[in-house]
């Protein structure tokens, strides 16, 4: 297991970044003001912490933007396209997570696997829906295009727009 930060072990981030950013008073003087409440932290651990956290939220501001994007593309398009593509996200930032080897700090592996699993059998499972759902519209498209004497070269068309060839 990684060693954790003093910052992370105090449980001071959320303070350290108040400190900096609302009072705009500098990491020596964080460090100093934090010792003289009794705390072990350097001006360095401060500043590594403030480093990690403003990383950390500038990653979950792209999952944020990508997520925003997600449904803005998919509000139209049926549920299963935008549950796809939110499962597709979620396994990226499940194996973003994992290979770093410094995160690796939970009490049991099993659960992060197990995560991983049911993400990939979600996502594989929206698969063949998504597929069966469209081999289903195509061959109603077929049926009724015969039925209306619809033009072949039409309906095949149709077809490979739906299947993107």
């Amino acid at each position: 297991m990684a060693k954790r930060k003093k910052a992370e072990l105090y449980d001071l981030i959320q303070r350290i970044v108040y400190l900096y950013e609302e009072e705009k008073k500098d990491f020596r003087t964080i460090a100093s003001l934090l010792r003289s409440e009794g705390y072990d932290i350097s001006r360095s651990s401060i500043h590594r912490a403030y480093k990690d956290y403003k990383e950390l939220a500038k990653q979950y501001n792209e999952w944020w933007d990508k997520i925003k994007i997600l449904v803005e593309q998919t509000q139209n398009k049926p549920t299963s396209f935008m549950l796809s593509a939110l499962v597709s996200i979620l396994t990226q930032h499940v194996l973003e997570f994992v290979k770093d080897i410094d995160f690796m700090e939970f009490d049991d592996p099993g659960e992060l696997i197990k995560a991983v699993k049911e993400l990939t059998q979600m996502a594989k499972s929206l698969e063949e829906y998504i597929s069966a759902k469209l081999q289903k519209a195509v061959e109603k498209i077929e049926e009724e295009g015969k039925k209306r004497n619809i033009d072949p070269e039409f309906l095949k068309l149709i077809k490979e727009e739906i299947y993107g060839i």
